[in-house]
């Protein structure tokens, strides 16, 4: 029996990580279940047995996609910055960098492209899973802004609309291979380009009014920590 129950949760798994991909690709409306069985060999009335019908196959693929970018990612990442206990500049800065090098994490790329698929096909089903989610690190994120505002270095009247922002700042087709990543390689022209952009637009617009702000840059060593806590990551996702 337990061999038994082990197979068929071996068995939801392939299922579900082709479903990953293909909804990714064509978003809900245009992803086929016989695309997904094609995929992974199993006949498509099986998927119905082990997984139900599309909309419930849609729903495990979220959660996955989700959980595992905010338990594999987000968790280390966010503690790792808490636990250096740095200015809110500095930890704000280093959110930025940190968004910039885990740009190409496969499980962020899949989750922005059915995030865009959602709302591009009027579902906004992913709304909840954010909420259940990432909430706890906007929260976070949040957090660091007040911690700047209560010190006079930042000034900003909604914080919750200014992180909406800065998630939404990404830089397209920027892309590079895992081992750039590695601790000693070089690769600045992928993974300090979109990291200036993104640092620069975000901290002038934190900038009290009438005075300009100086924009924190991480020396090597703190880059090199985060570079590390990102690159394992993407060694064990």
């Amino acid at each position: 029996m337990k061999s038994r129950a082990i197979n068929r949760e071996t068995i939801k798994n392939r299922i579900i990580q082709a479903a990953v991909s293909e909804f990714s690709k064509k978003g809900f409306i245009n992803a086929r279940i016989d695309s997904i069985a094609s995929y992974t060999g199993i006949n498509p009335s099986r998927i119905y047995y082990y997984i139900g019908n599309k909309e419930n196959l849609y729903c495990h693929v979220l959660t996955y996609v989700f959980e595992t970018v905010a338990d594999n990612l987000l968790q280390p990442l966010f503690s790792l910055i808490e636990e250096l206990e740095y200015e809110p500049d500095m930890k704000l800065a280093l959110l930025i960098y940190s968004m910039a090098i885990s740009n190409n994490f496969t499980p962020v790329r899949y989750l922005r492209r059915i995030n865009s698929h959602d709302y591009i096909d009027g579902r906004n089903s992913t709304q909840k899973y954010m909420s259940k989610y990432l909430d706890k690190y906007f929260y976070s994120t949040e957090k660091f802004l007040k911690e700047g505002i209560s010190t006079g270095r930042f000034e900003i009247s909604d914080t919750s609309m200014f992180i909406l922002n800065i998630c939404s700042i990404r830089k397209t087709g920027t892309t590079y291979n895992q081992n750039s990543l590695l601790p000693g390689s070089e690769s600045k022209q992928y993974l300090e380009i979109p990291y200036n952009h993104s640092r620069e637009f975000v901290f002038k617009s934190l900038a009290p009014a009438g005075k300009t702000i100086a924009i924190p840059e991480p020396d090597d060593d703190k880059k090199m920590m985060f570079k590390t806590l990102i690159h394992s990551i993407q060694m064990h996702k």
